[in-house]
């Protein structure tokens, strides 16, 4: 894989500079991040997973459950159990997911 990248190093430790360099290693390690403010209901995702779920960066990833677009049947109810865990205990914890995409691929998360 090869990613190019447009770091300045005259600004290297600079917010922007570090903010981007996590993006870069997220997409060449295949790792995301996402957080939940559960007072609004708001869900935000780091880039690689607007790209790990081939959806743009206007999908409102908060409306996620709402639907089966991506998660169906147990592995919906175990996702929606873990963001009740995390909001009971106010302590991180992952698990791994099942996805459907669009054309009916499997993808592991």
């Amino acid at each position: 894989m090869t990613v190019e990248s447009a770091i300045n190093l005259t600004n290297f430790n600079s917010t922007e500079s570090q903010q981007r360099r996590l993006s870069l290693l997220g997409k060449i390690a295949e790792v995301g991040d996402w957080s939940y403010i559960f007072n609004t209901l708001t869900m935000t995702w780091s880039e690689y997973l607007y790209d790990f779920y081939e959806v743009d960066k206007s999908f409102n990833c908060s409306k996620l459950l709402e639907s089966e677009q991506f998660y169906r049947g147990h592995e919906k109810e175990k996702l929606q159990a873990m963001i009740e865990r995390i909001q009971s205990t106010k302590s991180a914890c992952t698990d791994e997911f099942m996805i459907v995409m669009g054309d009916g691929r499997f993808k592991w998360h």
